[in-house]
């Protein structure tokens, strides 16, 4: 009996995985402490990126692939994308309770690098890297995406000092973002895997 709720519950994850993610313009007031943005702000600063990386997008991998979330739908209240696999934040709680198999990722270099020169391509630095890798997910096949564009800039420029902060961190030239982001998810992968 133990094996078929370990089925029953892979198959209730890989369910949930397929379906779309949605993301609601609210107009609820309060403002992101982390990027000093009201949610009105997030998400057209995500909707401006998401449309940026996917119009100029292409992969550098020998296996082509999508690194970003693609749009499905987008109205000026709602975006509707494409579901990116698991977040490594869940990642290990998911493999722990049988809810999915272990995913291993055989090009790491070869996907950050694509990863970070779609982002160098379109002039947009992605600025939440957060350690427990909620802004990364991974597909059963290995592949590795960056998510979460509602605290990011583009151009090199920033609405809040909060964004400008978090800039001047990650590096304001190229050569120092690339190095932070890639030693970043580096570190989360190693973290959550």
């Amino acid at each position: 009996m133990i094996g078929l709720d370990f089925g029953f519950k892979k198959i209730k994850r890989a369910q949930i995985l397929r379906k779309p993610w949605k993301k609601k313009n609210t107009n609820n007031g309060g403002v992101n402490k982390y990027s000093g943005l009201s949610k009105k702000e997030e998400f057209l600063l995500e909707k401006t990126c998401l449309k940026k990386i996917n119009k100029n997008f292409k992969c550098l991998c020998k296996n082509k692939c999508s690194h970003f979330p693609s749009n499905i739908y987008s109205s000026n209240d709602e975006l509707l994308l494409t579901n990116r696999g698991v977040s490594l934040n869940k990642y290990k709680d998911f493999v722990k309770n049988k809810e999915i198999d272990p995913i291993s990722i055989s090009n790491l270099d070869e996907q950050i690098n694509c990863i970070l020169d779609n982002l160098k391509k379109n002039n947009i630095k992605h600025l939440d890297m957060c350690l427990d890798g909620k802004n990364l997910c991974l597909s059963k096949t290995g592949v590795l995406s960056l998510i979460d564009f509602n605290i990011a800039c583009i151009d090199n420029k920033y609405t809040t000092n909060k964004i400008k902060n978090r800039l001047n961190h990650y590096g304001n030239d190229i050569d120092s973002y690339n190095k932070f982001m890639k030693n970043s998810i580096i570190q989360i992968i190693k973290n959550t895997m």
